[in-house]
C-alpha cells in the first residue's frame, strides 16, 4: 500500500495530507484445511508487517515500523478472513527501540460483492486491524482499518469511495482517531500474453 498526497492550504500554504508506505506479507499452511475445509479449522501463518514514510517527520529518526507474527487464519466465508496472531512490534531504526510483545486480530475482505446486476456491480474491499502491545507496560493499541466501496460500471470503468482509519491509544492517553476520506474514478485493463 503506497500513498502519498499534498493538499494546498491557502491559509498554511502546502500541507503533507497523506504519506504511508506498508507491505503485508503472509506465508500460510494449507494442509489442515485441505484435509477438512471447515469454518474451524485454522490455517496456520507467519507474517511480517512493514510500515514506513517518504518523510522523516519530526521524530529525530525515519519510521521504519516492524510487526512479525504467528498465528491463525479462519475462513469464515468466501473472501472473509479473520486471523488471531501474536508477535513483536518495534521501530527498526530508534536509537532506543524496544521489542514490544503483543497480539491482535485482523478481519478482512478481497471483493466482496453486495449488489450485482449483469457487468455493474458493488464490490466492497478492506480490513480491520487491531493490535495490542507492550502488554503490562506502555499497552498501546492500535487500529488500522480500510474500507473500499467500489461501484463497476462494466469490466474498465468504476467509481468509488476509500475510508482510512487509523487509531491509537499509547501509554493511558485517550484513544485518538484519525480518518481519510477519498472520491476516486477507476479505469482498468486486462490483457494476457503467451
Amino acid at each position: 500500500d503506497l500513498r502519498y498526497r499534498v493538499v494546498r492550504d491557502e491559509a498554511k500554504g502546502t500541507v503533507e495530507g497523506d504519506d504511508f508506505v506498508s507491505l503485508l506479507s503472509r506465508a500460510k499452511w494449507l494442509s489442515f484445511r485441505a484435509e477438512r475445509p471447515k469454518i474451524y479449522v485454522p490455517e496456520p501463518f507467519a507474517e511480517m508487517y512493514v510500515e514506513s514514510e517518504f518523510t522523516q517527520g519530526t521524530r529525530g529518526f525515519h519510521h521504519l515500523f516492524v510487526r512479525p507474527t504467528v498465528g491463525a487464519l479462519f475462513r469464515l466465508m468466501e473472501p472473509v478472513l479473520l486471523s488471531v496472531r501474536g508477535g513483536f512490534q518495534f521501530e527498526a531504526l530508534d536509537p532506543h527501540r524496544q521489542l514490544e510483545p503483543g497480539f491482535g486480530f485482523r478481519l478482512e475482505a478481497a471483493n466482496l460483492p453486495v449488489l450485482s446486476e449483469g457487468e455493474t456491480k458493488l464490490v466492497l474491499r478492506g480490513f480491520v486491524d487491531y493490535f495490542w502491545a507492550s502488554v503490562g507496560r506502555r499497552n498501546t493499541h492500535t487500529l488500522r482499518s480500510t474500507l473500499d466501496v467500489s461501484f463497476a460500471l462494466g469490466k474498465r470503468f468504476g467509481a468509488g469511495v476509500l475510508l482510512v482509519v487509523y487509531g491509537l491509544r499509547d501509554e493511558g492517553r485517550a484513544f485518538s482517531v484519525a480518518t481519510n476520506t477519498t472520491a476516486f474514478l477507476r479505469a482498468s485493463f486486462y490483457g494476457r500474453r503467451r
